[in-house]
């Protein structure tokens, strides 16, 4: 039961109801999205095409040979 007495509710809904009110004024008042962007064609490859593509240099006048995995120590087999 509502009651002046102790006034939570009424303040509570008071609040509430400014609260509805601001946020209606604000979205009302909001100003719409801009057009879409123009969209960029994107082509998907596979991993394997682009490990081809990055694989070198067409232009590379000297065919390097593949860097030699160095060890520092050898882990004993048991």
């Amino acid at each position: 039961m509502l009651s002046f007495r102790e006034p939570g509710y009424i303040v509570s809904g008071t609040g509430h109801a400014l609260a509805l009110v601001a946020m209606l004024y604000g979205f009302s008042s909001t100003k719409p999205f801009d057009e879409a962007a123009e969209s960029v064609a994107v082509d998907i490859i596979s991993e394997s095409q682009f490990r081809e593509m990055m694989k070198g240099d067409k232009d590379e006048k000297e065919v390097r040979k593949e860097a030699s995995l160095r060890v520092d120590r050898v882990a004993p087999v048991e």
